[in-house]
């Protein structure tokens, strides 16, 4: 039966390769700033036991997983996810600039799996802010006491940030956040 499998894993190598879909993962900051992607054949999906998200690929072959706490980050195809060091959870990186948002990773990486946009999530925070690619992720989830301290201490020790975090309000909508994010990110880079 595995061999099976791994058989229609490596035909779907095959297709995935020729949709230049790159998977791999990020060991570290570093390895994202010197592009030194640990290029896997085939993501075949990942399994959340009490949250600790771990990731499945194929590669050379053989079935290779990797837990998202021991990782910076992770390509599939064109989307970059960043790694909660805190939660172990993984982002999809939306918007970078003066801030970097991210929205619901396991949401992204199941429309990546089934080739959707993306999906509903299930699990892990709405969505995070940070003030570059290395620095510590903040969520934003209106449901996560947790969340909304660490939202609440990101907004007091960043006032540089006041008039996105008014503009956001309490929004549980992905669509007023990206916008509000887009506008803070453009007026920044004009001043």
């Amino acid at each position: 039966m595995n061999k099976l499998i791994l058989f229609i894993a490596s035909f779907a190598i095959l297709i995935q390769a020729s949709s230049k879909d790159v998977v791999g993962i990020y060991r570290s900051y570093e390895d994202y700033l010197y592009n030194n992607l640990d290029t896997m054949d085939l993501y075949l999906g990942y399994s959340h036991p009490k949250n600790a998200v771990t990731l499945q690929f194929v590669k050379f072959s053989e079935e290779y997983k990797v837990r998202c706490k021991e990782i910076w980050g992770f390509r599939l195809g064109a989307r970059l996810f960043r790694v909660d060091v805190k939660t172990g959870q993984p982002a999809c990186v939306i918007s970078t600039g003066n801030i970097v948002y991210y929205e619901n990773g396991p949401s992204y990486m199941e429309g990546f799996k089934s080739k959707k946009a993306s999906i509903e999530f299930t699990f892990g925070y709405f969505s995070y802010f940070s003030k570059d690619l290395e620095s510590e992720m903040t969520p934003y989830d209106q449901k996560s006491p947790e969340a909304g301290d660490r939202y609440s201490a990101f907004k007091k020790e960043n006032p540089r940030y006041e008039f996105l975090f008014k503009c956001i309000g309490k929004s549980e909508d992905y669509v007023k956040i990206r916008n509000c994010v887009r506008n803070y990110n453009a007026e920044k880079d004009e001043e």
